[in-house]
Formats: C-alpha cells, structure tokens, sequence
C-alpha cells in the first residue's frame, strides 16, 4: 500500500512539473502528460511501474471523458452531420489504410502484417480528440461536431476488428459478416434498453434526487450510471465507451442535471483522463524504436501527412471553410486507444514484428505533433492559403460549394431527398405489409379453390395476382421517386446557369468519366494487392453515372420538348389562313347592330 501511495504521489507530482512544462512552451497540458509517461516509465527512468492500478484508472478516466463528452454532444447535431461524416471516414480511413499497407509491403513486412497493422494505425484517438476540443474550447463546433461522428465510426470499426483478429488468435475465426450481424444486434440491444427502458426510470430517480437538493448525491448518482451502462456495454461486447456516451447523452436531456453537476463531472474526469495518457507514454519502449527506427519514422511521416491530408481535404470539398477543414484534420491527428488494443491482441499473428511497441511510438509521436501542431491552426490555414496554386484554390472552392448544397439535399430536417425518403420509406413499409397479406390470403385461397373447385383455381391465381399488382405498384412508385430524388440533387445543385444542351453535355462527360473510375477500381485494387473488399469501392461511382445517366435522360427529354414547342410556335407564327378578306368580311357581317350602327 504504501509503495502503491508513493507511486501515485510521484505521478501527480511529475504530471504537474511536465504540465508546466508544456505550458511554458505553449503546448496543451496533455503534452505534458505524455512525456511524462515516457520518462519516468519502466522503459525509460523506471521510476513508476505500469501497476494494475494505474490501467485501472486510465480505463475509468476514458470512461468518464466519454461520458463527458455524450453529455456535450446532442444526437441531433450528430444526425445532421452524418452523411459527411461517413464520407470523411471512408475518404480518410481508406486513404491511410491504403498509403500504410503499401509501405508495409515495400518495408518488407509480409501480406498479414502489413493488413493489421494498416488498420490498426488508421484508427484515431478519441479521448485525445475530446482533450483538444476541451483546451481549444472548441465544443459545440462544426468541425468538433464532424470529426466526433467520424470517430464514433472508427470506434464501432475498432470493435469489429478486435472481434475478427480475436477469433484469429484463437484458431476460432467467424465469418465478417456475422461478427458485424453480432455487433449490429449488440448496439440495437443498447440503444433500446438506454432510450426506451432506462430513459423513464432514469428520468423518475434522478427528478426525486434532485428534491434533496444534495449536488454529492446527484454526482454520484451520475458517475455510477455511467459506470453501470458501461459494464453493459461491455457485457453484451461493445466497448464501455459506447456506454458511458449514451450515459451521458442520456442525462442530458434530464430535468435538474444542472451546469454545476457537469462542471464537478468535468474536473472529477480530468483527474483520471491524466492517468490515461501517462499510461500511453509508459508503452514507449526506447528500445524497440531504436530497432524500428526507420519503420516508425516512414510510417509516422504517412500517418500524420496522409491523416491531415484527407481529412482536410474531403472537409473542405464537402462545404466546410479552409479554417475548420484545417481544425478537422488536427482533431484527428492521433492514433487511437484501440489501436493499442489492437495491437495487444494481435502480437502472436504478427511475431516477431513487434507491432505494440511500434504502435505505442507512434501513439506518442502523433499525439505530440497534435497537440503541437494545434497551437498553429491559423497558421497552417494562412500557409495552405498562401502557398495553394491559385488554380487549385479555385476550383476545390466551385467543387465545395457544389458538394455543399447536393449534401443539403439529403440532412434533416429540410433536405428534399432526406425528405422523400422518409415518405416514400413510410409508404413503402406499408404497401410492403399490405403485399404481405395480400400474398398469404391468395396462397389460402388458391389453396382452398383448388381442393373445392379446381376448375375457378386459375381465376383465383388470375385475381390474385392483379390485387398483387396494386401494393408492388406502389412500391417500384415510391422506388423511383427516391432515385428521381436522389438524381435530382446533383440537378438542383447546378442551378440554372446552363443551358439545357450544355447541361446534357456536362451530364454525359461526369457519367462516362465516373463509369471510367468504377471500371478502374477493381483494376487498381488487383495491382495494389489489396484486400478484395476494397473492389466493392466500384460501387460508388458506378452509383453515380446511374443517377447523372438519369439526369441526362431527364434534360434529353425536356430539350425534345422545347424543340417540339419552338417547332410548334414556328408553325403557328408563319400560318396564314386561306381567304383571309372573306372571313373578315364574314366577320363585319355577322357583328350585331345597334340603332343603326355596328358595334
């Protein structure tokens, strides 16, 4: 007990010199947390061992900056960010995965190692996201907001892959599609038993507490909800985190859960999230990052340059301004917590490349250049500007302006194909369940006829199927005011500053340009010899030359029209109708006369 005080008295006290430290230097006190860790660790000075203890409050302080961070965070910002999001992570996570797999291979590592070691190292952090956004004071952002979703993904990736190597490790390897099945299940099941069982228990216990107007008891009350929604988590195989956010979104939305509560919760978690960074900079093992030295500085140079990169720049074509893009791409600049979870797991596939020691350098190394690099956003924005061809500039600015309003189209709450979809989605469900009964009364019938009389049986089938026709009618109806929805957001987005035949012209070129790109796509994927799922990529621009062949049919057909309409106005202008002089004078002698006079 009384060495486990004094290692804990020494890490409070080398936690405050190096965050002085940073300080002096104009560096996030986190900074300061890492070097610390490094330095008086095991594997450097050896003044502090990485007891159980210590991961024991690392993993309760990540805990609690989840929980922290579900309680900033509203789910309705999240949906509104959620299609650029998922286009940010697929951008960025393939883009690392791809430029790390690649090096691999070429450092001389072998097809296996070089897979888990690209998806280990293309996970971002998420604890240190939420102590940037925290020191930035950055919460509430547009770019804070976008990136937290885009990690959110990664994580519920991450799990799925610890899932996949663990049943590698163990010889007991389960098909992907029904660890994600697991996964899928697992998360409904929490999502459920959190917003429609817990939230009106929570919502009676926690207003009744609030009457002993005791803020001791609210605050216990809400690190235990946090910690009893993890371990459920947990138990149903999610990670905890995934609790403890939906914990504190959870208690967000209660009455009596005041700023004063958040703000105790806030500094409670700091304490504990210290511990968790120095456990991170425990794992440098100068050692082994003099053996890899050249692996760890090729792969960092990657990492930090294809991370910033693709972030930044799928952020700004999506609609985002070149100072938030910038922020997007530091936020996320710092290899994640499960990537070292990964790593621990997958040590025996990979041996005797040392993928732990490799990962926890480069955890430290890019967390450092984060937390650095974030001191000069504005900088590195007036660099980009500066230094940017002017030509370039310009068109990722028409690109992103356009991008911008075809993603309007499909967010909440006003977006023209998120709300057709909705309809017709609603629509669809029902004409579905109205085929369903449909179906199984003419399979009775049919049936019945059959066996009382078999010579209406065909008449029966021959009714059956034209109600049929009636519900499917109206789903291919519903289906292809979707796609006409969807075609026509990349239509709107253009405006009206073509004309029609330069529109059909342009349609033409964007959808044989995307068919090009889908065709060359799996031959690339071949090349590269990266895993086969990275073909279904072709997907994605195949999509998109439907939907822009669509539009051109769309223009083709109103130009036919506008030609048949200006054919039809010629005709009419230049007709002269025969013995004109007649029916006019036919005209003068039928108008009635009044007192003498024609009117």
């Amino acid at each position: 007990m009384a060495d486990m005080i004094t290692q804990l008295g020494l890490i409070l006290l080398a936690s405050v010199v190096f965050m002085l430290l940073a300080l002096r230097l104009k560096l996030p006190p986190v900074v300061g947390l890492l070097l610390a860790g490094a330095i008086i660790g095991p594997n450097m000075l050896g003044i502090v061992d990485q007891s159980e203890y210590i991961n024991i409050f690392a993993d309760i302080g990540a805990i609690l900056l989840l929980f922290f961070v579900g309680i900033k965070f509203s789910v309705g910002k999240i949906a509104n960010v959620g299609l650029r999001s998922f286009i940010i992570w697929l951008v960025k996570d393939g883009f690392v995965f791809i430029v790390v797999y690649e090096a691999s291979l070429l450092l001389g590592l072998n097809g296996l190692t070089s897979i888990i070691l690209a998806s280990t190292l293309a996970i971002s952090s998420t604890t240190f996201f939420i102590k940037l956004v925290d020191e930035k004071n950055a919460a509430g952002s547009p770019e804070a907001n976008l990136v937290f979703v885009v990690l959110i993904i990664e994580d519920l990736l991450a799990i799925f892959l610890l899932a996949v190597y663990s049943g590698m490790t163990t010889g007991k390897t389960e098909d992907g599609g029904t660890v994600l099945i697991s996964i899928l299940k697992a998360t409904l099941v929490l999502a459920v038993t959190t917003y429609f069982v817990l939230q009106k228990v929570t919502k009676v216990l926690f207003e009744r507490l609030v009457r002993w107007n005791s803020d001791e008891v609210v605050l216990f009350f809400s690190m235990s909800f946090a910690i009893l929604l993890s371990l459920f988590a947990s138990y149903i195989g999610l990670a905890p985190s995934i609790g403890a956010f939906l914990a504190g979104n959870l208690l967000s939305s209660v009455k009596g859960f005041n700023a004063k509560t958040q703000e105790t919760l806030s500094n409670f978690s700091m304490l504990f999230s210290a511990f968790f960074f120095i456990s991170i900079g425990m794992l440098v093992n100068p050692e082994s990052m003099v053996q890899n030295i050249a692996i760890i500085g090729v792969l960092y140079v990657l990492v930090t340059g294809g991370v910033f990169m693709s972030t930044f720049t799928s952020s700004y074509l999506l609609g985002y301004k070149g100072s938030s893009a910038v922020r997007a791409g530091l936020f996320i600049l710092a290899i994640g917590e499960f990537s070292l979870l990964i790593a621990k797991q997958t040590k025996t596939l990979v041996a005797p490349f040392d993928i732990v020691s490799v990962t926890s350098a480069l955890v430290f190394l890019t967390a450092l250049s984060g937390g650095i690099l974030m001191q000069y956003d504005k900088a590195i924005d007036v660099f980009l500007r500066k230094f940017a061809p002017r030509r370039i500039y310009d068109s990722g600015k028409s690109i992103s302006l356009y991008l911008n309003k075809v993603l309007g189209e499909f967010e909440p709450p006003h977006g023209s194909v998120y709300s057709t979809f909705a309809r017709e989605a609603s629509r669809s469900v029902l004409a579905l369940v109205f085929l369903v009964i449909i179906a199984g009364c003419a399979i009775l019938g049919y049936n019945i006829s059959r066996d009382v009389a078999p010579e209406y049986s065909a008449y029966v089938a021959g009714f059956a199927a034209l109600v049929l026709a009636v519900p499917l009618a109206g789903i291919i109806l519903s289906a292809k005011k979707v796609v006409s929805s969807l075609a026509g957001a990349f239509h709107h987005a253009m405006g009206d500053a073509l004309d029609l035949d330069d529109m059909a012209m342009l349609y033409s070129a964007v959808a044989l340009f995307m068919f090009i790109v889908a065709f060359i796509i799996p031959l690339a994927v071949a090349f590269l010899n990266l895993p086969s799922v990275f073909g279904l990529v072709f997907l994605v621009p195949l999509v998109l030359s439907l939907l822009f062949i669509w539009n051109l049919a769309v223009t083709v057909k109103k130009i036919m029209f506008r030609q048949y309409v200006h054919h039809y106005e010629m005709k009419r202008a230049s007709f002269k109708p025969p013995y004109r002089h007649m029916i006019g004078e036919m005209r003068t002698i039928n108008q009635p006369v009044y007192r003498g006079h024609r009117k």
